[in-house]
């Protein structure tokens, strides 16, 4: 086999697992988790879960920030809900995307790395506890200690 042939062959099997790792991780971070059924509770109680609203999605510093519309205008609403929520005595949950800091994240994904200052809350934001929460695939019910919290409360 000429040299040539070799090296184009090679190159090839390299671009396919390249190719399949990709496809791999990706998949990975977006399939929902496949957990027990919630149980039904005698004494249910509400939540209110701000999920993604990070520097890097609506913050005015993130790396990459989405030009949404009427950001402030949303923000402004979401502090409502929170201090409405807060003032009734339902629990107030920050949930927070947190991809694995990687080549593979920071090529593809780019945004909310870990370790990076993109993944903290919109610093518009209100906090009113501390009960923040991060997910490293989409789905934020793939974090136990989230269950366990909302389980408690």
């Amino acid at each position: 086999m000429s040299i040539k042939k070799y090296i184009l062959i090679s190159l090839i099997v390299i671009v396919l697992s390249v190719a399949g790792v990709v496809i791999f991780a990706v998949k990975k971070i977006y399939a929902p988790t496949e957990g027990k059924k919630i149980s039904a509770y005698a004494n249910p109680q509400k939540a209110i879960l701000v999920v993604d609203v990070q520097e890097d999605f609506t913050g005015l510093k993130g790396k990459q920030p989405i030009p949404f519309k009427n950001a402030e205008k949303q923000i402004a609403v979401i502090n409502r809900l929170i201090e409405n929520s807060s003032k009734s005595g339902m629990k107030v949950v920050y949930i927070r995307q947190v991809f694995d800091n990687n080549f593979i994240t920071r090529l593809f994904v780019g945004r909310t790395i870990d370790g990076m200052p993109g993944t903290e809350l919109d610093s518009r934001i209100k906090m009113v506890k501390r009960n923040d929460f991060t997910k490293k695939i989409s789905d934020a019910f793939s974090n136990q200690r989230l269950e366990e919290f909302l389980i408690q409360n």
